[in-house]
């Protein structure tokens, strides 16, 4: 009997067929808890600790903050029904980077400490297991840091930063997007590794069979 050649590409179709679907669920699921973490954050600081918090920002915090609970609800009832084309991964991370730059803009813009959330973003992109999402996230995570610093020059000169500071954090961008790409490409090889595995062993023992007959 023919040895039947099965395709690299099978397990790894086959891996990401579901992988794509958890992933995006996984992802909604940390989202929510990063919502409430650091909104809760927000109003011990604003009502508690008396950091200066104006009204105007704790406005501003809230609106963005119920913007973006609402788009992670929307999220859950798509994943909910297995809705789940190939453009809402793109679309939630495209979400994402909008109202993290919003909030940055509403805050101290390159100062603030919120930066990080960028870095959350594109290793969040590893989990949906695409390549191509993990670049785009990058090279949207890049453009969005860099329209906070025009609008730090433009509106807000007290919040810009050195050029130097700038340079590192845009430096760091691509290297978590590197390091996305590489976890993603490591699954890959892990599913077609796992696949060329349980191709062998079914041969193994086929011939087996054929050997005792």
């Amino acid at each position: 009997m023919p040895e039947q050649t099965v395709p690299d590409e099978t397990a790894w179709n086959a891996a990401l067929k579901v992988e794509d679907w958890a992933g995006e669920l996984r992802v909604n699921a940390v989202r929510g808890a990063a919502i409430a973490a650091f909104y809760g954050q927000h109003l011990l600081s604003y009502y508690f600790f008396n950091n200066g918090l104006t009204t105007a920002y704790h406005l501003a915090v809230s609106a963005i903050t119920i913007a973006w609970i609402a788009s992670a609800i929307v999220l859950h009832m798509c994943l909910g029904r297995r809705y789940h084309p190939a453009w809402l991964s793109y679309a939630a991370v495209s979400v994402d980077l909008l109202l993290v730059t919003v909030l940055l803009m509403a805050t101290d813009g390159p100062r603030s400490a919120l930066l990080i959330l960028y870095l959350l973003v594109v290793a969040s992109s590893a989990l949906r297991l695409k390549l191509n999402l993990v670049r785009v996230t990058t090279l949207l995570a890049a453009v969005a840091y860099g329209a906070v610093l025009v609008h730090a020059y433009e509106y807000r000169p007290e919040w810009v930063v050195p050029r130097r500071q700038q340079v590192i954090f845009t430096l760091a961008i691509g290297c978590a997007g590197l390091i996305a790409g590489q976890a993603v490409r490591c699954a890959r090889r892990l599913a077609k590794d796992f696949h060329d595995r349980i191709v062998f062993l079914a041969g193994q023992t086929g011939a087996a069979g054929e050997g005792s007959k």
